[in-house]
């Protein structure tokens, strides 16, 4: 028997390692959420493309995704916005639901679009091939290292699997319970029956009902499609087995929470059921918790309470996940959560997924007492409890606090040492973020594309070339180098260090490129006066039906502007709304501000300004006036700086650039007059700082 339950969780070992594809559709307007219960350190990659309706063309604006992955707690690990295929890859930093969701926009007529999703987790999940050619090593040692890793993952899963096992001992115990109720209850049926005459099934008959609805159940919990777990759900009508209590719940539970299911049938199924139980009301919850309307989640709560349905330490989890995917802008419950009162109340807050839900939802909201409390009041904090804290703190600007509390963790993960170095490199503290950085990969942590991310925009803030190319060098030993987002960041970072021909060859290497990637290069070519060079990207661009939208423009833009093409510039501002119907924003028309103000059309720019249909900031009307400066137009500058102290009265550098046109101009009684001017009003100029690197 002992040999049995072995290869039985042999098998489970390697079932972890199972590649998963499908193919769905997906009607434009519609979102699709996967997940995958994936655990704690596990390796995961996936990737995903747009089947092309027309083979030979560029894949239509209308099939272009939106896609996006997330954490058990709702952290992203990846973000694809428009785009017809993509990858990505991270390791789970926690036990739980990993979701994929696939979003398309609504267009006119409906299309439906068609997507391949492979996702892989374990050692399935790794490039075995680019292990042999890194390191350069023979056939029998790469079976070997295979081997190796099947037995690591075998022997976690082992681990893994004794800490579910007590779960289901818990459960088992409750279900008992519950099943001594249910034997009660037949028996009853059973004497009712009796007493009212009714003729009983047959001996045979029941037989058979109750071989049925095993296969059935069974069926229906290894089911792969909607269109499998519909077939099952027709048989079980037919057969009067579909309010069956097992054969229910395994359909439920796919359509609710499987990543091939359908929650709206879900819910569907969900409205049929006379007295739904608190399995069912928590599998909906959960389901809704990983969607796009999370807000569903706290309507069926609502629900329940009115049913008289009682919550159990479950229902608090997946609540409270979806409270804080939610945007709650009323004040009062931005500040304490009702959600935390109710499970307080039902006394569930000591358990330890309910108190770490409980600090990610008031750590996203950056109220650091709060969850604070809360982890103080946790009798075992886990990793995750700590890194919640972490995420609470960095949320709040607070990085002294949060790095106190990253120092004092007995244990860290990769959210946790992610969390302080985008932290640091947010707030530009590059060399914090850095130095952390190396002292992760020191510790042995394997970092995700968010990490890298953080790092690479470190090196561009700092502008540290040679680090930079360390940087890329270790995205590229380590595997990471098919990820277009770290390329991406890779390119702007090699453009701010004044690297153009390693953006060029990194630019030139990429097989995919996203909208992302060309307006990356295209900045770099206009901000480092390579005009013809952006001019051509652009043609390339829409050669190959990549869809354009702002930065594009605004990239081309600076190019014309150092070009000095301000006629081709005007026109293509002109274009961008009219033909491409992309709305020009407050940069679109500094730009152009700026290009007119260079070109010495000053009246042209202060008319552009004036009839903006958006509000003018000090950033555009400064550019006009620094402009009259340039040109020494005393009276255009007179204008713009009323104006400007219109926005910003007490700002005293307007004057003192008002008083060198006017000295420039030789109006020197205007140019005292205007220091007299500042004096009065209290006027004062922020004082000037430089900064020099040894």
């Amino acid at each position: 028997m002992s040999r049995v339950n072995f290869g039985i969780i042999l098998i489970l070992g390697l079932m972890s390692t199972v590649a998963h594809s499908m193919r769905f559709d997906l009607q434009s307007g519609a979102t699709k959420c996967i997940s995958d219960d994936i655990k704690s350190s596990a390796m995961t990659v996936g990737k995903y493309a747009v089947v092309n309706p027309n083979e030979g063309s560029p894949v239509p604006d209308s099939h272009k995704l939106t896609v996006r992955v997330t954490s058990p707690h709702g952290s992203n690990y990846h973000y694809g916005d428009h785009v017809e295929s993509g990858n990505f890859a991270f390791t789970a930093a926690e036990t739980g639901d990993y979701s994929a969701c696939f979003w398309v926009s609504d267009h006119k007529p409906s299309t439906t679009v068609t997507i391949d999703f492979d996702w892989k987790t374990g050692v399935a999940a790794k490039d075995w091939s680019n292990v042999a050619k890194k390191g350069q090593i023979e056939s029998m040692e790469l079976e070997l290292k295979k081997l190796y890793d099947t037995v690591s993952s075998i022997h976690d899963e082992m681990f893994y699997l004794r800490e579910r096992e007590e779960e289901m001992q818990q459960l088992n115990r409750s279900t008992n319970s519950k099943m001594a109720v249910f034997s009660g209850l037949s028996l009853f049926v059973c004497l009712s029956v009796a007493v009212t005459n009714k003729p009983m099934p047959l001996p045979g008959q029941q037989q058979w009902q109750a071989s049925l609805s095993f296969s059935l159940a069974y069926m229906a919990q290894n089911c792969l499609s909607m269109t499998h777990l519909k077939q099952i759900h027709g048989r079980a009508v037919v057969t009067d087995l579909h309010h069956h209590a097992i054969v229910l719940a395994k359909m439920f539970r796919f359509a609710a929470i499987s990543p091939a299911g359908d929650l709206s049938y879900a819910h569907r199924l969900f409205d049929q059921m006379p007295r739904p139980n608190t399995f069912f009301y928590n599998t909906l919850i959960r389901g809704y918790s990983k969607s796009s309307s999370p807000s569903e989640s706290v309507g069926l709560f609502n629900h329940m309470r009115l049913n008289c349905v009682d919550p159990d330490e479950f229902t608090f989890t997946f609540l409270l996940k979806s409270r804080s995917r939610m945007k709650i802008d009323a004040a009062p419950i931005v500040g304490s959560d009702e959600i935390h009162g109710i499970a307080l109340k039902f006394g569930f807050c000591a358990h330890l997924f309910v108190q770490n839900a409980l600090i990610h939802i008031y750590g996203a909201r950056g109220i650091t007492v709060a969850a604070r409390r809360v982890f103080d009041e946790a009798v075992a904090p886990d990793v995750v409890s700590w890194s919640g804290l972490v995420v609470a703190h960095v949320r709040a600007g607070e990085l002294e606090f949060a790095r106190q509390v990253f120092d004092e963790m007995p244990e860290r993960d990769v959210v946790s040492w992610t969390a302080m170095i985008s932290a640091y490199s947010q707030a530009k503290y590059s060399r914090e973020a850095l130095d952390l950085f190396w002292e992760m990969n020191r510790e042995g942590v394997m970092p995700d594309e968010v990490t890298m991310v953080s790092v690479i925009s470190a090196c561009a803030d700092s502008a540290d070339l040679e680090t930079g190319i360390c940087i890329h060098r270790y995205i590229d030993e380590n595997g990471f180098l098919w990820m277009v987002s770290l390329c991406n960041a890779l390119i702007d970072m090699y453009a701010k260090c004044g690297c153009m021909d390693r953006a060029w060859q990194l630019f030139n290497k990429m097989s995919r490129k996203s909208l992302v990637t060309w307006n990356s290069m295209i900045s770099a070519c206009a901000n480092h006066g390579n005009a013809d060079d952006a001019f051509g990207l652009f043609e390339c661009m829409t050669a190959a039906g990549v869809a354009l939208d702002g930065v594009t423009f605004l990239a081309l833009l600076v190019a014309y502007t150092h070009k000095g093409l301000v006629d081709e510039g005007l026109k293509l501002f002109e274009r961008m709304q009219t033909d491409y119907r992309i709305e020009a924003r407050i940069e679109h028309y500094g730009c152009v501000v700026d290009m007119l103000g260079k070109a010495g059309r000053l009246e042209e720019a202060y008319r552009l300004i004036s009839s903006m249909p958006i509000p003018g900031n000090d950033v555009v009307w400064g550019t006009l006036l620094a402009a009259c400066r340039t040109y020494g137009d005393a009276d255009m500058g007179e204008r713009v700086v009323n104006r400007l102290l219109e926005l910003k009265p007490d700002e005293g550098g307007y004057y003192i650039l008002l008083r060198d046109i006017y000295v420039a101009a030789g109006r020197t009684m205007e140019a005292n007059a205007t220091r007299q001017s500042m004096k009065v009003n209290g006027a004062s100029k922020n004082p000037g700082c430089s900064w020099v690197g040894a």
